[in-house]
């Protein structure tokens, strides 16, 4: 087997290990209710165009490349008052 996809192969199966240690999440009803809801929304059919979403998450990806750290533990951009 190639070297890479033996590689990944191994990847996978550590994933799929560590996956099975997870606890189960259980959903009231209410969640379930909403779940549902959601998905029945026309927006969430299949068939229904859903390209702005790529230029959504494109957008997205951008703002938050370019976002820096801002806040008491970071170094202020502000010039320091004597």
């Amino acid at each position: 087997m190639d070297p890479d996809a033996e590689r990944v192969r191994r990847l996978l199966d550590e994933i799929e290990r560590s996956v099975a240690e997870f606890e189960a999440i259980e959903l009231d009803a209410e969640h379930r209710r909403l779940i549902a809801a959601v998905e029945a929304l026309p927006e969430n059919q299949d068939g229904t165009d859903k390209s702005w979403l790529w230029q959504r998450y494109t957008a997205y990806r951008a703002h938050f490349a370019a976002a820096e750290p801002e806040g008491p533990w970071t170094r202020s951009r502000a010039t320091p008052q004597p």
